[in-house]
């Protein structure tokens, strides 16, 4: 479901914090600046997501479709030999 917001335009939604009482939650947090009417577009494009959901899920699990990457690989970011939150960090990571 985050990887179709994105074919409208939407910032993607971060999983909600554990313990999980429901599977897969997410919490939508917009800030101040967002209007009433940004939320309810934000609504509107949930609403037609789950129905494309239960119609043609097809189109949920090969999302997204309108970005230039439509997949990308984050093995790396899991690796803590491989990222690293400083430049100092990295460098003594990578023996620099």
């Amino acid at each position: 479901v985050t990887k179709r917001l994105i074919d409208f335009g939407m910032e993607h939604y971060w999983m909600s914090h554990h313990p999980w009482v429901v599977p897969e939650p997410f919490t939508l947090e917009p800030c101040e600046s967002y209007s009433k009417d940004d939320i309810d577009e934000y609504v509107a494009i949930l609403k037609q997501i789950s129905k494309e959901c239960y119609e043609t899920p097809e189109i949920i699990r090969n999302a997204p479709h309108n970005a230039p990457i439509h997949n990308i690989e984050h093995y790396y970011i899991d690796d803590f030999d491989k990222i690293a939150a400083t430049w100092k960090q990295w460098k003594k990571r990578n023996k620099q």
